[in-house]
Order: structure tokens, then C-alpha cells, then sequence
């Protein structure tokens, strides 16, 4: 019976990923991307993966929903575990993991290694790692798990690579950015750059918090999207000077080259994440932009 579940638990989530890749090239054809996509957490779906664990494919469901163009390379799921939960795959990856607790704790046992991280923890796994995830509490546990196949026959035999490691907002330098004198202030936190450290990943995930009132200004990168999504708080996010309400749970997905910007209505703690990943000289500041764009 043991292994009748592991073979449909597997199943399930092969097919997942496998349904994300076929997804994403099928945006690909169809679709160019829209400058923003706003998925609220209420539209949020996911597939039952055991009586404890359900997956949602983020990716997926903004590709379907939204007609983005997603490189086929990259997976982003959600895991919402009950207590009790353990989840055991069954393949062992080419290429890391890197997972975003965003609620409970997390018992993760990697080769060898047995390490637990918590809430606004991001968890880098190395590639050919045998993976055990075990709810360690006795709430509700979620959280993000990225793979990135991009790698796949590009991986270093750098010795340090294979160290499973864990940072959060506590462990890295808050980067402040901004004018407090206009409120026009925020504060960053970069967790995982392939230039921080030895990450063989395309992307980079960090987080970034806004006090009550406070406002990330116009701006737009170039040659990269961002996804946002909002761990707690509220606010305003403008792509393209249309105004959206986010709160915790929603995402938003900002597409390369779009004008954004976003105030705090409440403290607002918020994922980021970037792909490719960020470079300061394709980000452009343009102030009042929405305030004097003028109607065709």
C-alpha cells in the first residue's frame, strides 16, 4: 500500500512539473506578455499531492491565466503541508533547489545533513542531494520551491556548492534605498544572487519591506521580470499607471521594461523575485513618469 502511495505521489508531482514546462512553451506561442498579471490568493488553485500535502504551480497558473511568457527551464510551486506532513522525492535533482518558507517550520534532511528553517527562511539545496521535507511544527506549514534546470550541464565541481545552506533577513545586510524625507523609502534584503556567493541559479530571491506610507518610486528594469509576492501587509502596486490592491497572499508578476511603482497602505513585507537575475544598471528611476504621461 506503502508503495502504491509513493508511486502516485510521484506521479502527481511529475506531472506538475511536467504540466508547467508544456504550459509555459504554449504561452510562448500564443501570447505576448502583458506588462503586469495580478493573481489574488483567493484564485490561487492546487492539486491534492497526499492527505497531508497540496501543490500549486505558480508558473502554470499565471501562463493559463495571464498568457505570460515563462522560460520552460524554471518551476515555481507552492507546498501547503499540514502537521505531520513529510514529503520525500523520489528523483534526485541535476541542478539545485532553493526554497522560501513563508509560514511554520521546516525539518529538512539532505544527504547527510539535518537542518530546520522557519518562517521568512530561504533554504539553498545542492544539486544530486537526496531531499527528505518534514513539517516540524504543529501549524500550518508553506512554502515556494524553485528549480532551475538552466544548469543542468553547466554545474561547477566547486566543493563548496555542496553545502546545503539557509539565510534570511537576519543572516544578510538590509539594503536601504530611497528618500525618507518624501516617504519614497524602502528596505531590501538580497538572499540568494549567483554574485553573493556560490549559487548556480539564473534567478535571485530577496524580500523588501515598506513602513505604513511608505513608497517604492517609478521605476523599470530592463531584460528581467519581477514577482511579488506579499507575505503580510497591504498597498498599492501602479504597472503601466494602473493602480492594483495587493495584500498578503496575492502575487503580482511585473513584466521586463514596466514602469511600476507601489506604496504601503500597512506595513507591507513582500518575496521578490527576480529573473534574470537583478543587475543595478538595468534599473531606470524615472520620478513623476505616470504623473505627466500624456492621453493619446
Amino acid at each position: 500500500m506503502q508503495k502504491n502511495d509513493s508511486i502516485f505521489r510521484t506521479v502527481v508531482l511529475t506531472g506538475l512539473i511536467i504540466f508547467s514546462i508544456v504550459i509555459s512553451c504554449y504561452g510562448e506561442e500564443i501570447s505576448n506578455n502583458p506588462e503586469y498579471f495580478f493573481l489574488p490568493a483567493h484564485d490561487i488553485t492546487s492539486e491534492q499531492y497526499d492527505e497531508y500535502i497540496t501543490v500549486s504551480d505558480i508558473f502554470s497558473q499565471l501562463s493559463q491565466s495571464g498568457g505570460i511568457e515563462f522560460s520552460p527551464n524554471i518551476s515555481l510551486l507552492s507546498y501547503n503541508a499540514k502537521p505531520g506532513a513529510v514529503l520525500s522525492p523520489d528523483s534526485i535533482l541535476p541542478v539545485p533547489e532553493v526554497l522560501y518558507i513563508t509560514k511554520g517550520t521546516l525539518r529538512i534532511t539532505t544527504g547527510e545533513e539535518q537542518l530546520v528553517a522557519e518562517k521568512d527562511d530561504v533554504v539553498y539545496i545542492p544539486a544530486n542531494k537526496t531531499r527528505l521535507f518534514e513539517n516540524h511544527g504543529d501549524s500550518e506549514l508553506t512554502f515556494y520551491s524553485i528549480i532551475d534546470l538552466s544548469f543542468a550541464n553547466f554545474l561547477s565541481d566547486n566543493n563548496n556548492l555542496n553545502i546545503t545552506e539557509i539565510k534570511s533577513e537576519k543572516t544578510v545586510p538590509s539594503q536601504e534605498f530611497g528618500n525618507v524625507s518624501n516617504n519614497e523609502f524602502f528596505t531590501f534584503y538580497r538572499l540568494i544572487h549567483p554574485s553573493d556567493g556560490p549559487y548556480e541559479v539564473s534567478y535571485d530571491i530577496g524580500t523588501t519591506r515598506l513602513t505604513k506610507g511608505a513608497s517604492i518610486p517609478e521605476h523599470y528594469i530592463d531584460g528581467s521580470y519581477q514577482l511579488f509576492s506579499v507575505l503580510s501587509g497591504s498597498g498599492n502596486i501602479s504597472v503601466g499607471c494602473s493602480p492594483q490592491q495587493i495584500s498578503e497572499g496575492d502575487i503580482v508578476y511585473v513584466a521586463p521594461g514596466a514602469l511600476m511603482n507601489m506604496t504601503a497602505t500597512d506595513t507591507l513585507h513582500m518575496m521578490v523575485l527576480t529573473h534574470p537575475f537583478y543587475d543595478a544598471e538595468n534599473d531606470h528611476f524615472i520620478t513623476g513618469a505616470c504623473a505627466t504621461r500624456l492621453s493619446p
